[in-house]
């Protein structure tokens, strides 16, 4: 059921009708019917609905359970705790002593917690905590709880925290807040002064534009200053929301891990593009030296379209970094039609890692399919291609020597 609210409100309607001494023999038939039998959600609701009435009896049937049902039943004991007191069940679930038993329910626990909380008591209660002492990542769930159901006084409440609490919890917010007042959205990414809480709100930002409008996505990150861009604030763009010139533009401004992890996804969805789209998104970007490993599945499809043509242009380039990641591409897609040519090409490679990675995989891929035809290419004279030491490595592995 996707509303949840819908079936624990009816779940509270109808369990309350009933005295606590039903609801425990209902609980108990459950924990020991065979969970094929026991729907879990029912299960789990008659068992925090009798902890509420009486916690220590639940907790020992809860104990007493099927194997297959005790996490699910201790945790719905801790969920009738959580509604008043979740520290207090993070704690009890912390004193099960079997391994396995614990974090089983504790995951259930963190799954449905939110459910049952009540999230602006307790994100005030855990503000007064020290930070030390606060479960990791629980003050961030419980506003984005409370946010969830009362958006504004969750976010009057975190622009009321110190600054660095503040930056913290406000990424989340610009990412909501994107969709229905961008302007406030970018206010806030703006006060945020820590760099890697700003770009993260940013990204926020702009992941909504992705949705709702990419143009405006583009447009901002055509606009931001570099340094509220860190490397990871590209690591979910892909060229899909991007037209060719933005993709080059944009390209053009950054430089190392950005530039490398932006072009990534710009070239991500390459084998979605008809030839003639690749190409002009190939010739809006001014690839650089270092753009090989961004380049690799642009040389994929590229040698699907036009295999004669992409091969002209590997060959064309003058030696680097890219050059070598575009011919080692480009041998693995002639490997199976032409594996002689593939080694040779392969061979070209001037790095040397990478050189040897990609004649391992061509020849360990020829031996497998056709053993014979390889051995004879490792004793012909082309077999100098590999280095003296590798080739007798093959040789000796093929049986030969």
């Amino acid at each position: 059921m996707s509303d949840w609210s819908e079936f624990d409100r009816l779940a509270a309607d109808l369990l309350n009708s009933h005295d606590t001494v039903e609801l425990s023999a209902l609980a108990i038939q459950l924990g020991q019917t065979k969970k094929s039998a026991t729907p879990t959600a029912v299960l789990s609701a008659v068992f925090m609905h009798w902890a509420r009435r009486d916690a220590g009896a639940a907790w020992q049937a809860a104990l007493g359970a099927l194997p297959e049902h005790q996490a699910e039943a201790l945790a719905a004991c801790l969920l009738a705790t959580t509604s008043t007191d979740h520290l207090a069940a993070l704690k009890r679930v912390d004193a099960i002593k079997d391994e396995s038993l614990r974090e089983q329910t504790k995951q259930i626990l963190t799954d449905k917690a939110d459910r049952f909380w009540q999230p602006e008591a307790q994100a005030r209660r855990l503000i007064a905590m020290p930070e030390s002492e606060r479960p990791k990542g629980l003050l961030e769930k419980t506003i984005m709880s409370w946010a969830s159901q009362h958006l504004r006084p969750a976010l009057d409440f975190v622009k009321s925290l110190p600054q660095t609490e503040r930056e913290a919890l406000l990424p989340e917010f610009c990412n909501v807040l994107a969709f229905f007042d961008d302007e406030e959205a970018k206010r806030l990414a703006s006060s945020i002064q820590d760099p890697k809480q700003s770009a993260q709100a940013w990204k926020g930002i702009v992941e909504s534009y992705d949705q709702s409008n990419p143009g405006l996505a583009t447009a901002l990150i055509e606009s931001l200053p570099l340094e509220q861009m860190d490397a990871k604030f590209f690591d979910r763009r892909s060229n899909l929301g991007f037209p060719a010139d933005a993709a080059g533009r944009i390209a053009a401004r950054l430089t190392g891990k950005s530039r490398e992890i932006f072009l990534e996804r710009a070239f991500d969805n390459s084998y979605l593009l008809n030839g003639r789209a690749l190409q002009s998104l190939l010739n809006a970007v001014e690839l650089q030296p270092e753009d090989g490993p961004a380049v690799e599945k642009v040389m994929q499809r590229m040698m699907e379209f036009t295999p004669d043509s992409a091969l002209a242009w590997a060959d064309a380039l003058p030696e680097s970094p890219l050059r070598d990641h575009v011919i080692a591409e480009a041998s693995e897609s002639i490997e199976e039609r032409d594996r002689p040519r593939a080694l040779q090409m392969a061979a070209s490679v001037q790095d040397e890692k990478l050189r040897v990675k990609t004649m391992r995989s061509h020849m360990e891929s020829w031996l497998q399919n056709d053993r014979t035809a390889a051995i004879a290419w490792l004793k012909s004279a082309e077999g100098n291609l590999m280095p003296a030491d590798e080739r007798a490595r093959w040789l000796r592995l093929s049986g030969t020597r």
